[in-house]
C-alpha cells in the first residue's frame, strides 16, 4: 500500500503517502535501547516528540506506527499554533485549520527570526529535516508525520493526476517510485474509448431516463468524460438499462484489480478469459487464471486485457443450497464465499467468509494489503456483499 487518506484533524481526507510501518514490537525494543543511555534517550529516532517518548516509557505500546509524508497545514508563528483544540473552542476550529502550504526555512526567517527552526544534518552535512513548532518537515518541506490504523480510511485509494503531482517535489519519496506511481495514475485517468466497470452503488445516475443502478460490474465505454461524470455506452448485453448513461466518475473505474473477470484482446493468449490473481503494475503485467482453460495461467500486458463482459454483478445474499447441513443452522452456504465490506468501518475491505452465527454475525478473513497478514474480522451479515 502507498497512498492513504486520513481522519485526524487538521487533516481529514488530505492525502498521504506511506513511508514505512513500524511494528509495537520495533517500538518497544527502540525505546528500551533508547532508555539505556541518557544521550540516545535525548535523540528520538522516529518522528515525535521528547513528550511522547515519555509517555511511552510508561505505557506499553501496543499499535503499530505508520510514518506518512503528507503536505502540511501550518502558519509561520513564533507561537505553536498547530496544537488540537480543545473542546470549548471547537465551534471555532474551521477558522483555525491553516490552508496547505510547504515549509521553507527562508519563510521561517522572514516572519520568526533565525532561531524558530533547528535544522537537523548527516554526517556528510546534508539537511536531513527542519523542525518547527513542534513540526518535523523534511528537505522539500513536506510533513513528516505519525499515525496508527484508527487514524486512516480503510480503503483503497488511487489519487488522480491533479493530487499527486504536488508529490513530485518531496525528496522523501524516491526517483523511481515517483515516476512508477505517476505512469500508474496516468493510466487510470479516465478518457474517451475507454473501457470502463460500474461499481457497486445504490446512488442515482446523471441520466433522467434512467432510473437507479443498484448493482455493480456493469461494464461499457466512455464516450465523453467531464470533471465530474461521463456518458458511457453501455455493452450490448447489459439488460434492463439505456444504452447510453451518464454517471459519476467516482462510480466507475478501468484498472484491474484481483478478482476481475476479464478476457485478453490481443497477442498470443487474444480471447483468453478468466480471473485477475496477480497485478504487477511496477512491470504492467496481470497473472489471469482459469482452471477450466488449457494453460490454466497466463502472464498478460495490462494493456492486452479489458473487463469480460459475461462478468456476474455483484448480488443479495444468494439463498441455501437444497443439500444445506441443518447442523450448521443455515449458515453452511455461506462459508468460503468471497465478499466485501458495504457499510461500517471496514467498509471497501474485501475477503472470505469463514463462519456465522445464528445472530447472523460473520468472521470474515480480510486480504487486503493493509494487513501485512490475513486477518479475522466479525462484521454482520447484512454488511457484506457477495460476489457470485
Amino acid at each position: 500500500m502507498t497512498w492513504i487518506r486520513l481522519k485526524v484533524a487538521p487533516y481529514k481526507n488530505n492525502l498521504a503517502f506511506i513511508l514505512n510501518i513500524e511494528t509495537a514490537m520495533d517500538l518497544k525494543m527502540e525505546v528500551q535501547l533508547q532508555c539505556m543511555d541518557k544521550e540516545l534517550k535525548k535523540r528520538v529516532m522516529f518522528k515525535n516528540t521528547q513528550a511522547l517518548l515519555n509517555k511511552m516509557l510508561k505505557e506499553t505500546i501496543e499499535e503499530d506506527q505508520i510514518n506518512v509524508v503528507l503536505i502540511p497545514r501550518f502558519c509561520y508563528s513564533k507561537q505553536d499554533r498547530d496544537i488540537p483544540l480543545n473542546k470549548h473552542r471547537r465551534h471555532n476550529r474551521g477558522t483555525h485549520i491553516h490552508s496547505q502550504q510547504l515549509f521553507s526555512p527562508f519563510k521561517a526567517k522572514d516572519k520568526t527570526g533565525q532561531d524558530s527552526w533547528k535544522t537537523e544534518y548527516s554526517d556528510l552535512g546534508e539537511v536531513l529535516e527542519y523542525r518547527y513548532n513542534g513540526l518535523v518537515f523534511d528537505p522539500s518541506g513536506f510533513l513528516l508525520y505519525s499515525v496508527t490504523w484508527k487514524d486512516i480510511h480503510h480503503i483503497d485509494i488511487y489519487p488522480s493526476v491533479r493530487e499527486m503531482e504536488p508529490f513530485l517535489k518531496c525528496v522523501s519519496i524516491s526517483k523511481d517510485v515517483k515516476t512508477r506511481l505517476l505512469r500508474n495514475t496516468y493510466g487510470r485517468e479516465l478518457k474517451a474509448g475507454d473501457h470502463v466497470k460500474v461499481l457497486p452503488t445504490q446512488e442515482p445516475s446523471l441520466s433522467p431516463d434512467d432510473t437507479m443502478i443498484t448493482r455493480g460490474d456493469r461494464t461499457g465505454t466512455t464516450e465523453e468524460v467531464y470533471p465530474t461524470f461521463c456518458s458511457m455506452r453501455l455493452d450490448m448485453d447489459t439488460p434492463g438499462l439505456a444504452e447510453t448513461i451518464e454517471i459519476n466518475n467516482r462510480y466507475i473505474r478501468k484498472f484491474l484489480k484481483t478478482g476481475d473477470v476479464v478476457s485478453v484482446n490481443g497477442g498470443s493468449h487474444a480471447g483468453y478469459i478468466g480471473h485477475v490473481v496477480v497485478v504487477n503494475e511496477a512491470e504492467g503485467i496481470l497473472t489471469i487464471s482459469n482452471l477450466k482453460a488449457q494453460p490454466d495461467t497466463v502472464y498478460v500486458n495490462l494493456h492486452q486485457v479489458e473487463f469480460a463482459s459475461w462478468t456476474h454483478p455483484f448480488a443479495a445474499v444468494p439463498a441455501p443450497h437444497q443439500a444445506e447441513d441443518m447442523r450448521d443452522f443455515g449458515t453452511l452456504h455461506y462459508e468460503n464465499l468471497p465478499a466485501v465490506v458495504i457499510h461500517g468501518p471496514l467498509k471497501g475491505h474485501s475477503g472470505i467468509v469463514k463462519t456465522v452465527n445464528l445472530n447472523e454475525k460473520t468472521l470474515i478473513e480480510l486480504r487486503d494489503h493493509l494487513y501485512r497478514s490475513r486477518k479475522l474480522e466479525e462484521v454482520m451479515l447484512d454488511k457484506l456483499a457477495f460476489e457470485l
